[in-house]
């Protein structure tokens, strides 16, 4: 009897070092990288309509896509989209790049949204009482894991703003960043 308990004693202690060996494995192998990104949105001619609302008015940029470059970065990491653990955004602002003395005067809140071709649209950043003077925007991020938006092919942006005038005609925006992604090219037995 006390050999059969020290066998099976034995057989658990050696099923929870091969489960712990593999969590070692699978965390000293995780791919933990970001995916930096930059895109430019040109905002045309706006009309100049006359004053604003008092309140100002909420509008949104024209959506436009981007590529994720999932491709790039599984086959870089020797990897595939299957295997990737988790996609944070770690970071995204609006940079103001033309016309060269202009400002974000115009406008005091932004919010940024994602969305794919078969994924609704989310929040993934936003910054509220935007200060006069600015031509760089740090936005304040949502923590939310966004990995099946990453392997898609292209992630689509919308940019909103609450605006106290109209933007300068002809404004170019640089829209940066970066996604925190993890990945494993170990699979891991359920």
């Amino acid at each position: 009897m006390k050999k059969s308990i020290m066998l099976l004693a034995l057989g658990v202690i050696t099923l929870a070092s091969c489960k712990k060996l593999e969590e070692i494995a699978q965390n000293a192998t995780t791919i933990d990288k970001n995916v930096d990104y930059t895109e430019e949105i040109d905002i045309p001619n706006v009309p100049q309509l006359g004053s604003f609302p008092p309140g100002g008015l909420q509008i949104p940029f024209p959506k436009f896509g981007a590529p994720t470059y999932i491709q790039d970065f599984v086959t870089k990491n020797n990897t595939t989209a299957d295997l990737i653990l988790s996609v944070n955004v770690n970071n995204i602002g609006i940079k103001l790049l033309q016309p060269a003395n202009a400002k974000f005067d115009y406008v005091d809140s932004l919010w940024i949204y994602i969305s794919t071709k078969t994924k609704p649209e989310i929040l993934a950043a936003y910054k509220y009482g935007i200060p006069k003077g600015l031509k760089d925007i740090p936005a304040d991020v949502v923590s939310q894991d966004i990995k099946d938006y990453f392997k898609e092919d292209s992630i689509y942006y919308t940019v909103k703003g609450h605006y106290n005038n109209w933007p300068d005609s002809n404004t170019k925006l640089q829209l940066y960043g970066s996604f925190k992604v993890k990945a494993s090219p170990v699979k891991t037995s359920n």
